[in-house]
């Protein structure tokens, strides 16, 4: 009894800590699983992005994962295990002079890499 007891409380605990997490506007409240995270050249969130897109992100960088993660997690049931899959994403970014929906191609990893990711974008807006 004293081992679930101790159990339950823990498990309260961490369900409180989890809450003030989410309340705390400053902390992420989605983190994708590296498989579902795309790997992106700095240049494109840090040089290209700013200039090319209309709306004031900070961090297009952080933004690109967790939305990525979030699509990818809604479509991974309809996908299929195909080695040349290529994903156009609609991140609702506008180009600054013709105010024009942008898009992201992302598609998957070929080979092994280092890194985990399987998702590789791109360096170009469409």
């Amino acid at each position: 009894k004293k081992i679930k007891k101790a159990e339950r409380r823990k498990k309260r605990k961490k369900r409180k800590r989890q809450l003030r997490q989410i309340e705390d506007p400053n902390k992420a409240c989605y983190q994708p699983p590296s498989a579902l995270q795309v790997d992106i050249n700095p240049e494109l969130t840090t040089k290209k992005m700013p200039k090319l897109i209309k709306e004031p992100i900070v961090n297009f960088y952080g933004f690109i994962q967790k939305t990525t993660g979030m699509y990818m997690n809604l479509t991974e049931e309809k996908s299929d295990d195909s080695e040349d899959k290529v994903e156009v994403i609609n991140y609702g970014f506008h180009d600054t002079e013709k105010g024009k929906d942008t898009y992201c191609v992302i598609h998957k990893s070929q080979g092994k890499r280092k890194s985990q990711r399987q998702w590789r974008m791109k360096n170009r807006i469409f």
